[in-house]
């Protein structure tokens, strides 16, 4: 384990790749957590973990920098 880390090697399991629009546009048109979980086969905690995380904006509109 020392070598793979002096050496920058990832060790243990790789991070899921989720697509979080998504899973919240299945929640937002009225899908049950266990429908999505099983739609992506995935947990149910995982789903209940990406609804609940706040969605950060990619762009600021405009009219909002202007304002601040």
């Amino acid at each position: 384990m020392r070598r793979a880390k002096h050496e920058d090697q990832h060790i243990g399991r790789q991070p899921l790749e989720l697509d979080h629009a998504t899973i919240r546009r299945d929640r937002c048109q009225g899908q049950s957590i266990r429908q999505i979980a099983k739609g992506h086969r995935i947990s149910t905690a995982i789903v209940h973990l990406v609804v609940r995380k706040p969605q950060v904006p990619e762009q600021v509109p405009e009219a909002l920098e202007k304002s601040a």
